[in-house]
């Protein structure tokens, strides 16, 4: 693979972070570890566990109504929303779904914050492209988004019903159009945008949008696709850091801490 597709993208005058804890390390990971949607567990009560390198999660969303089983949406990703989110976005939320799988409030759903095909399927229509290095990149990254520290709470219409109000369905075009239409967007949605500048929303989402990233796209500069797996690494390091006794209290709960 080309340098391009190789060389990490670091960012200029940033200070050295502390390395993370050994109990920030293992939530790191299982933020970073591959999720798969099933429709039962093994045990009657087991209802999410790891499988060798997979986090395995059954998935009550879209129960009622047979919908396709989706990572983001699944009971390990609803259990992290609600922990991730308590003290903000989802504060005046106890729950998510009801109990025949519908979602309570459609301003509230999860949602996967980066992907690659919208991006794969606009690069190989530039002439330019080299089609076998695009998707030596798409399948490098593509393999890697359905896992936690790539999973944030937005408006169901505009994650889970649109590609976040852009034809890249990228995040951070996604935040710019928000912040340029902040306003009608709140009154759009009130519950979501409650009481939030774009600024608040944006901390509140732990999510560290990127002018870089939206250059790149403009510039159809195939680095985007690491760039992408960097932002869910940093996510992970963020989250890891950030919120580590609510994390490591729900990952124990299912057992995922354990060696």
């Amino acid at each position: 693979m080309k340098e391009y597709c190789k060389k990490a993208l670091r960012r200029k005058n940033m200070p050295e972070k502390s390395p993370l804890t050994a109990k920030e390390k293992l939530i790191k990971d299982i933020l970073l570890t591959q999720i798969e949607s099933v429709k039962t567990g093994p045990e009657e009560k087991k209802k999410i566990w790891k499988e060798g390198s997979t986090i395995k999660s059954t998935q009550h969303y879209g129960s009622k109504f047979k919908r396709a089983l989706d990572p983001d949406m699944s009971d390990i990703a609803i259990a992290f929303y609600k922990a991730l989110y308590k003290d903000t976005i989802l504060k005046d939320k106890r729950e998510i779904l009801l109990e025949d799988g519908s979602i309570i409030d459609r301003e509230f759903a999860g949602d996967t914050i980066l992907t690659v095909k919208s991006l794969r399927y606009v690069y190989s229509r530039n002439n330019d492209t080299d089609e076998s290095e695009l998707e030596k990149c798409f399948q490098h990254v593509d393999e890697k988004i359905h896992c936690l520290a790539n999973f944030w709470v937005i408006p169901m219409r505009h994650g889970r019903r649109s590609k976040k109000l852009n034809y890249y369905d990228s995040p951070d075009l996604y935040l710019e159009k928000i912040r340029n239409n902040f306003d009608e967007y709140k009154e759009m949605f009130p519950k979501f945008f409650d009481k939030y500048s774009v600024s608040d929303m944006v901390r509140d989402l732990c999510f560290e949008e990127s002018e870089q990233r939206r250059k790149q796209i403009a510039d159809r500069d195939i680095n985007i696709f690491r760039s992408y797996e960097e932002a869910m690494d940093e996510r992970a390091d963020l989250l890891a850091r950030d919120k580590t006794d609510e994390l490591y209290e729900l990952f124990s709960t299912y057992g995922l801490t354990d060696r």
